[in-house]
């Protein structure tokens, strides 16, 4: 049995699930486009990158989800000519 520490990171063990964006968004029951306007803004769950590809672990969308009980309000897509 493991003993943790309170404030100890714990690496993730090696049979934890990653899950793709498509599956975070439908978890989390918004669209990928507003999956990744979360992500771009820093205000989504926690992921990483493969290479090219962005994964998340399923604790991290967990957690979020336990600290937006009511969701969160998704940023505006920007129009076209904006940030140009």
């Amino acid at each position: 049995m493991t003993n943790l520490q309170p404030g100890v990171l714990q690496e993730p063990s090696a049979t934890e699930l990653f899950l793709i964006p498509d599956e975070v968004s439908a978890e989390l029951r918004v669209s990928r486009g507003d999956l990744k306007r979360l992500r771009d803004a820093g205000l989504g769950p926690a992921y990483f990158t493969i290479g090219s590809t962005i994964r998340y672990l399923q604790a991290d969308v967990d957690e979020w989800r336990a600290k937006h009980p009511h969701g969160i309000e998704i940023p505006q897509r920007r129009s076209l000519g904006e940030g140009r």
